[in-house]
């Protein structure tokens, strides 16, 4: 004996897949462009100089994430 629907689910998919006309819009904004990793955390805790920490510390997140993926594989 196979299972059989719930008496309440239409047989045809058109119907069942259409939205009813008493559906809420969802209202769609533009996000904002997601930030690094490393300025989701704040503003860094050290003196500002003439070397790009942040640069530095945001290029070698992004190669050791490329490493742990296996993107850069020999």
């Amino acid at each position: 004996m196979s299972p059989q629907p719930p008496a309440n689910l239409p047989l045809d998919p058109r119907v069942f897949y259409s939205s009813p006309a008493s559906a809420p819009t969802v209202q769609l904004t533009a996000q904002a462009e997601p930030q690094h990793v490393l300025e989701q955390l704040g503003p860094p805790g050290f003196r500002k100089s003439s070397f790009p920490v942040v640069g530095f510390l945001a290029s070698l997140y992004e190669h050791v994430a490329a490493h742990v993926s296996g993107e850069n594989k020999p």
